[in-house]
């Protein structure tokens, strides 16, 4: 069984609300993707697991790319360190196996 339990806390809070809300968003969707996890995906359809993945994948890229352009608006002073670690965060999403997820 899977051991780990991803919730929002606020002291995540960067004190940005509109940055804080997009990872309070994709906090709901990788929470989605835990409990899939945790049920073992019992009684759940290929599409499902699908359109959670590309859900995820979606908001992922959108937020990386806002919240970089506000970094850069008002020069973050370690904008380079960041976007290395939101590269390698999205390489990790795109590393997901759709086609074996769909095809169970």
């Amino acid at each position: 069984m899977f051991d780990f339990k991803i919730d929002w806390k606020e002291e995540l809070g960067i004190g940005i609300e509109e940055i804080d809300e997009q990872h309070k968003q994709m906090f709901r969707i990788v929470r989605d993707i835990e409990q899939l996890l945790v049920t073992r995906c019992i009684g759940v359809r290929p599409e499902q697991l699908y359109e959670i993945i590309t859900q995820l994948r979606e908001y992922v890229s959108y937020h990386f790319y806002y919240e970089e352009a506000l970094m850069q608006k008002y020069g973050y002073s370690k904008l380079e360190e960041h976007t290395q670690t939101h590269r390698k965060l999205f390489r990790y999403v795109l590393e997901f196996d759709l086609p074996a997820y769909v095809s169970r």
